[in-house]
């Protein structure tokens, strides 16, 4: 009850924000550009994929300590791929952008992290699942390491001059928002899901 009314109290204080937002000369927050359709498309881009980033992130750890075993430090050395792929992703991004046309790179790197998403619900529960699951980690970070940039640089050109610094600061509260929100929503999603398949395994062993 106590959450509900925390997330109700929340809701209503990000709707009088907004309003407001519209009425001041000097605002806050430029959410003029949510109705750019260029702008706003790339803002919700970025939103999306930070809130998959997100929850995934936090499955894939979960995946190596809860389902295989694995002590934090051993999940750990097991993330270390997707770290050297993100680190890898981020340059090569902006290399592929001044070689080919920015959307053809787009889809295909949001490709690439949908492969290791497809990766991630096939998952056994035997060894091979950590390698698999390091894989499919490694093919989604590459996959947004690769995108964020040029999203990053799409927002920011096609605002108007004049606005460009607000779209940059928007695409960045549209990354965070979105991994926070990826983490409460898609975590609280599994964590119920676990305790209805409890719930359901002790109710038919009764």
């Amino acid at each position: 009850l106590d959450n509900m009314v925390a997330l109700a109290a929340g809701l209503g204080f990000a709707v009088v924000f907004l309003r407001r937002q519209r009425r001041l000369n000097r605002i806050l927050l430029d959410v003029g550009l949510f109705t750019d359709r260029r702008t706003g498309r790339t803002l919700g881009a970025l939103f999306l994929t930070a809130v998959v980033m997100g929850g995934s992130s936090l499955f894939f750890n979960l995946y190596l300590q809860d389902v295989q075993g694995l002590t934090p430090l051993a999940a750990a050395f097991w993330s270390l791929p997707q770290i050297l792929c993100m680190i890898a992703a981020s340059n090569l991004g902006p290399w592929l952008n001044r070689r080919f046309a920015q959307p053809a790179v787009v889809t295909s790197m949001l490709l690439v992290m949908t492969a290791g998403f497809l990766l991630f619900a096939v998952l056994p529960t035997t060894w091979v699942g950590r390698p698999l699951a390091t894989v499919g980690a490694s093919l989604a970070t590459f996959g947004v390491g690769a995108v964020f940039p040029l999203l990053m640089d799409r927002v920011i050109s096609t605002a108007p001059p004049e606005r460009a610094g607000a779209g940059a600061a928007l695409a960045q509260l549209s990354n965070e928002l979105g991994i926070a929100l990826g983490l409460t929503i898609l975590g609280s999603i599994g964590t119920a899901t676990l305790a209805i398949t409890y719930l359901m395994q002790v109710l038919s062993s009764v």
